[in-house]
């Protein structure tokens, strides 16, 4: 049994002694004739009230639990390297942990009031959650009288033992009094003094440009006479992005360059670590923070899935805030609400598809400050319907109505593709793979396309059909191919003709790739020969492919009878390009806009829309004509003629761009393969966007600290300001405070902010109703007096430890030894009030129906009683 322990305040006792009294007293004096009468009922009420007095006492029982944790008190001030510091706090952890949860007080100028349980503790967490603790001081003394006030016997101190704030002289004789030990735990590495190699700033912008690369510089000053090598690492956000082994010459500081590339949207905390390779000296770290900007609303609308499948990939990768949309499935909602978004693009879609009031609506869009991209394709400017529309408005060039041509007769493309076991080699199959897809994608939704794999046996893929329902299918089935045994052309080569005779297309032809190991060639020419001139007269042409330099049997002879073209690479990745020349040469196609070959050149204007300069071919476009006041920044040329490729121009407040060739790979195939693809598409929804879009507004800034005051000064580079600029506060310990910018020249202004410490500081300009990127301001405890860079106080840690009974860095095992029961303390609060409920019913019950259980003597009948009866 444990005994019952109430608060602990002595006028407790004496409160309930006093209620007794005086409860008795009353009894005594209206009964007159003694405590004893009706002593029962009065009984039941003053226990009743007892229970009553005691629950608000709030009891407990005291019961012993687990080995009790000792407490780590850690400084997070700004003096102390967070590196090192982690590492002496997890080594604190490993001292004295019974199990995974570790008690933490975290302290710098102030004390946490209470302490933390934590798993695995994060110093740099840590110190983030209690910078409110205003970590640009030190003060030791505070810490341990903390630690006294709460009865600790033994603290584990997390600290470099420098003050700026306090003595710890002061608190010494009063952790003896108490018998208070204290084992101060530091780094097994580590460099007492001014010796050391340590990171002594990053210089980086507060704004990351969205999906921009950016470069930090890292400065790293190496005070020892001798040069030192060691690691460099950049973290972001907990995430390594950079490793470097670099030198730093002795007693000279060097500047680092970094490239942090495209950290996203969003506040980012970037850490950087020095190790030095000499476990002599220890590690340094520091920190910033980088504000990436948010990214555009993108509303995407095409005419089908494979117009946007590549336009989509790459603004989704570029992180760019993508809705999409396709004809047939527009959602009335979205286009109602057109100014959620920073940039419209119509990819390929026709006037005929989109609803009848879109037009205006997207006139009004661009003109209130919307960014406007329509791309070419065979549903685009003139092709789509958009002459004399509200669209062709906005549009930087003037939309041609479409010519009238003869349609080119439709296609049926069998393909017969080796894949015996010497394709597997040098990744033959893999190219032929790749350039099947290539066809599949080039060909129009009315052609016709089958698929035969061979090796020893034919192996029909893809059943000749219609591409437009078989376009994502004969890409999947492509992918099936894999390499097989001998070599055996003219049984594939058979069934394909029959395959090809039954599809109805005005244009039949086939392709045949292999590497030329065709065992049977020379034996069996004839066979070959008369089977390929049967097709010829059907009007089926064969195109032969062969890969590496094998002697050729019958390839050439099989081309040259087809009336197709023989074609011998050794380059396995010009397969692609290769198969999309033969069917553009084959099928006789040479619409007006269409050729092989466009080549891309420097319009009239200036290239405004994007930084590139250079640009791979195109195929195709749609024809437009540039109007006077737009900015022809790229043209299509072709036997001495240039039209409009990329054109732009301002419309209202919005800006306008139309780029005429597709996004789709038809047109665009180098395009869609270039490794700047997404830079190019980048910067042009970058340009479209408009003033609705709040990151228009570019900004910089700049603090700086004079006493216990911020200075914030702004700088305003956009021309318009959409109402009143002010600067949001948010100080490390969560208060919000707004303060306006007084202007002190055209577009510089400057706030300040009193009362400030060391921690982290959000800063968000607001302009009127407008809230531009935030920014995260570290305010270092150096700028307050504690300094980086000097060690560890080994002088005052060990002194500390010796006066107190203590050790540095002492063993788990001791610890253990010296370690109490933890109390645990159970409430019975709850008890006394449900005891209390019960007497409560049964004193009601005793005084209205007169149950006489609890009367200590009986009722005797009285003589006038028994004179009644």
């Amino acid at each position: 049994m444990f005994p019952i322990n109430f608060t602990d305040d002595p006028k407790v006792l004496w409160s309930i002694i006093l209620i007794i009294g005086i409860s008795c007293a009353a009894v005594t004096i209206k009964n007159k004739k003694g405590f004893f009468k009706n002593s029962g009922l009065y009984s039941l009420r003053i226990l009743l009230l007892l229970l009553l007095t005691g629950a608000l006492c709030k009891p407990y029982i005291e019961q012993p639990g687990n080995q009790a944790l000792i407490p780590i008190y850690t400084d997070i001030s700004d003096s102390l390297d967070e590196s090192l510091a982690q590492q002496a706090l997890a080594r604190a952890v490993d001292m004295h942990s019974v199990n995974s949860v570790s008690r933490v007080v975290p302290f710098a100028d102030d004390t946490q009031e209470i302490s933390l349980r934590m798993q695995n503790p994060r110093y740099t967490k840590l110190k983030d959650d209690n910078n409110r603790l205003n970590i640009g001081r030190s003060n030791l003394e505070a810490a341990l009288k903390h630690a006294l006030q709460n009865n600790e016997k033994q603290v584990l101190l997390v600290s470099d033992g420098y003050e700026t704030s306090g003595s710890i002289s002061t608190v010494i004789p009063l952790l003896q009094q108490n018998g208070m030990r204290i084992y101060p735990v530091i780094p097994e590495q580590f460099e007492a003094g001014e010796k050391s190699i340590r990171i002594t700033d990053i210089q980086a912008p507060l704004i990351a440009k969205k999906q921009q690369n950016i470069q930090a510089g890292i400065s790293i000053r190496n005070s020892l006479t001798n040069d030192t090598a060691g690691s460099l690492e950049v973290t972001v956000d907990g995430e390594s992005i950079y490793t470097e082994n670099i030198k730093i010459r002795g007693a000279e500081e060097t500047r680092v360059l970094v490239p942090l590339q495209m950290l996203g949207e969003g506040i980012k905390e970037v850490i950087t670590t020095f190790t030095p390779v000499e476990k002599t000296y220890p590690s340094s770290s520091a920190r910033t923070f980088i504000s990436g900007e948010k990214r555009e609303k993108v509303l995407l609308i095409s005419g089908g899935t494979e117009d946007g499948q590549y336009l989509a990939q790459t603004l989704t990768d570029q992180q760019f805030q993508l809705v999409q949309q396709q004809a047939g499935s527009l959602e009335s909602e979205t286009l109602k609400n057109l100014n959620d978004f920073s940039v419209l693009i119509l990819n390929n879609i026709a006037l005929n598809q989109l609803p009848s009031t879109f037009p205006a609506a997207v006139k009004q869009f661009v003109s209130s400050g919307g960014g406007f991209i329509m791309t070419g394709g065979n549903n685009s400017f003139g092709l789509g319907g958009y002459k004399d529309t509200s669209i062709a408005d906005i549009l930087p060039v003037h939309i041609v109505p479409p010519q009238k041509e003869k349609k080119r007769l439709n296609i049926a493309v069998q393909l017969i593709l080796d894949k015996s076991g010497s394709m597997k080699d040098n990744s033959k199959i893999l190219y032929s793979k790749m350039a099947a897809v290539q066809v599949v994608d080039s060909l129009k939704p009315d052609d016709y396309l089958g698929i035969i794999g061979f090796d020893s046996t034919p192996f029909e893929l893809l059943p000749i059909a219609p591409v437009g329902i078989n376009r994502d299918k004969a890409k999947k089935r492509v992918q099936l191919m894999f390499p097989g045994t001998t070599t055996k052309l003219l049984p594939a080569l058979d069934l394909g003709r029959r395959r090809l005779e039954l599809a109805k297309a005005g244009r039949k032809h086939m392709i045949i790739l292999t590497d030329g190991k065709i065992p049977d060639g020379p034996a069996r020419r004839p066979h070959y020969l008369q089977l390929v001139d049967e097709m010829r007269r059907t009007g089926i042409t064969v195109s032969t492919f062969m890969i590496g330099s094998e002697q050729d049997f019958i390839l050439r002879e099989i081309a040259e009878v087809g009336g197709g073209a023989f074609y011998r690479t050794r380059n396995v990745s010009s397969l692609p390009r290769l198969f999309l020349d033969d069917i553009k040469v084959s099928t006789g196609e040479r619409t007006q806009k269409e050729a092989d070959r466009f080549d891309v050149r420097k319009g009239d204007g200036t290239i405004s829309s994007t930084d590139l300069t250079a640009f791979p071919v195109i195929r195709g476009y749609v024809q437009t004509k540039p109007r006077e006041d737009a900015n022809l920044e790229l043209v299509a040329y072709a036997n001495r003629r240039a039209e409009p490729l990329l054109a732009s121009w301002k419309f209202g407040k919005g800006t306008s761009i139309a780029y005429t060739s597709d996004a789709s790979g038809r047109w665009s195939y180098y395009w869609v393969n270039w490794p700047r693809f997404h830079i190019f598409w980048n910067d042009l929804v970058e340009t479209a966007r408009g003033e609705l879009d709040a990151n228009s507004i570019q900004y910089d800034l700049k603090h700086y600290v004079k006493g216990d005051s911020l200075f914030i000064e702004t700088s305003i580079y956009s021309s318009s300001i959409p109402g009143a600029l002010q600067l949001k506060i948010e100080t490390p310990d969560g208060q919000t405070s707004v303060h306006p910018l007084r202007a002190l020249a055209l577009g510089h202004y400057e706030t300040r902010v009193d009362g400030i410490q060391a921690g982290t500081y959000t800063a968000t300009l607001l302009a009127g109703d407008t809230v531009l990127t935030p920014v995260v301001l570290a305010l270092s405890g150096e700028l307050f007096g504690e300094r980086k860079g000097q060690g560890y106080n080994i002088a005052l840690l060990t002194r500390l430890a010796k006066e107190t009974g203590g050790t540095v860095n002492p063993e788990r095992g001791l610890l253990s030894a010296m370690q109490d029961k933890e109390i645990i303390r159970k409430p019975i609060t709850q008890y006394l009030l449900l005891a209390a409920f019960i007497l409560f019913l049964l004193e009601i019950y005793s005084r209205e129906i007169g149950f006489r259980l609890f009367s200590i003597f009986p009722r005797r009948r009285t003589t006038r009683n028994r004179k009644r009866a």
